[in-house]
């Protein structure tokens, strides 16, 4: 609000020192939060939010905007350089390194280790905590991971009766699903993998090998190599026993839904995708394949709310009689928005949770909560899990437990950069080996390069 910012002359007294008597109070105050976002709709939040107010009347109005993900990182961006933006935003966890001189770590008041690393699986701690901080910059609602997408039809046809569960067992069936006609064009592809743009997040797939190869994005040369010679693999006329994509092959999901692909690599939201697309597409969900004697890996994609380090309060006055020093507003505003992400994201079993006042530390308010904010959130979303208890719940659903399992054993490919530009060019340089334009020699050159 552009009009002065009070407060109510009313304090209340909350708590007694012990040992002397002495009673501290502290000023009332109600602050509006913003939350801007991707994907989900606003009737997601609506209980998550309606709930969480009850239990904090500190809170007045909190709004959620949903944003193109195509034009949303550039409109977060000018918002904030202009002093309009959100109190509260997603970012992809791969955009952090963009973002961290534009938002706060959690408090410690609010936010330990344990409560991330008891409570969400183990790839949020290790992207979000940062020891010289002191803290996370974001949590997630959810977390998602790959799973192996299968046509039923396909593989029955060819005498399949279950999914693969590692490379070498997907391997050896492709000769049985793969159709190649007699001038080299592939009629039904086995599985998408060694292309770029025609297949859905090819940098996931990629890093995902680099990962169960026990490498990273800044990993040697040698472990790139062989993640690299193993992905472009599938894509070599020379090897027929291998042999399954080339640069022509239609979108992998697109091929997927009209039958003509028998094994795709995709992310829980492509259930209902290709059930958009096709309603009477005979498929499954199956674990994503791993390599055989290694330890089980997978990868995370996963968007987090942060707190935006620079906003205006937008305080709700309730008296003429105080005002606030831009400090205090500062305190109000980061302190209500961590708070209010706790809540949605952390259990708190029995309802239990304690809010902090933002200018008095030592009072603490005990409230508590009608409702699971983040089951809700997930009930209203169809999401997978990043909470530890509730994925448990989750894995009782066929077609949600392929991916929750994969949240337990999921990293990321955070780097220290701009990640959407390395995904990029990596993506080209792909095609550009598919292309013939460069050498498997010359794609690692620039893939160097580029993680420079």
């Amino acid at each position: 609000m552009k009009q002065s910012l009070r407060i109510a002359s009313v304090f209340l007294v909350v708590l007694t020192l012990s040992g002397c008597g002495e009673s501290i109070t502290a000023p009332e105050y109600k602050v509006n939060l913003e939350m801007w976002g991707v994907f989900d709709d606003s009737d997601m939040y609506t209980r998550p939010f309606a709930e969480y107010h009850k239990a904090n009347p500190r809170t007045g109005t909190i709004k959620y905007r949903k944003f193109n993900v195509e034009t949303y990182k550039a409109e977060l961006l000018d918002s904030m350089a202009s002093g309009t933006g959100p109190d509260i935003f997603m970012i992809r966890n791969t955009w952090l390194p963009d973002f961290k001189d534009k938002i706060v770590p959690a408090p410690a008041s609010v936010l330990l280790p344990k409560d991330v690393q008891d409570n969400l699986i183990d790839v949020v701690h290790a992207d979000m905590y940062d020891a010289a901080a002191g803290g996370y910059y974001g949590l997630p609602l959810s977390v998602d991971s790959l799973a192996l997408y299968y046509n039923r039809d396909i593989l029955q046809s060819a005498g399949v009766a279950t999914a693969p569960t590692t490379w070498e067992e997907l391997i050896s069936l492709l000769p049985k699903v793969t159709r190649v006609n007699q001038f080299g064009n592939i009629e039904v592809a086995g599985a998408a993998i060694g292309g770029g743009r025609n297949i859905n997040r090819s940098i996931d797939i990629l890093s995902l090998v680099l990962a169960q190869l026990g490498g990273s994005m800044n990993s040697n040369p040698d472990t790139w190599k062989r993640a690299l010679e193993f992905y472009l693999s599938f894509t070599d006329i020379n090897n027929p026993a291998r042999y399954t994509w080339n640069a022509e092959s239609h979108y992998s999901v697109d091929a997927f839904a009209e039958g003509r692909l028998a094994m795709m690599f995709g992310y829980s939201y492509h259930v209902n995708t290709l059930r958009a697309k096709h309603s009477k597409l005979n498929f499954a969900v199956a674990p994503m394949v791993q390599f055989q004697g290694t330890a089980p890996k997978n990868i995370a994609n996963y968007w987090v709310l942060v707190v935006a380090k620079n906003k205006k309060a937008d305080i709700v006055p309730l008296s003429q009689t105080e005002s606030w020093t831009a400090d205090q507003e500062r305190s109000i505003r980061l302190m209500e928005s961590w708070q209010l992400i706790t809540a949605l994201a952390l259990p708190h079993p029995g309802g239990a949770m304690v809010l902090q006042h933002a200018t008095v530390s030592e009072v603490t308010n005990p409230v508590t909560l009608a409702a699971d904010l983040g089951a809700l959130y997930l009930e209203a979303s169809g999401k997978p899990a990043a909470r530890r208890d509730l994925i448990a719940e989750q894995q009782t659903d066929v077609w949600m437990d392929p991916f929750v399992r994969g949240n337990l054993i999921a990293t990321s490919t955070l780097g220290k950069r701009d990640m959407d530009s390395i995904e990029g060019a990596i993506t080209d340089t792909i095609d550009n080996v598919l292309a013939g334009r460069i050498s498997l020699t010359q794609a690692l050159s620039t893939i160097a390069a580029t993680l420079r």
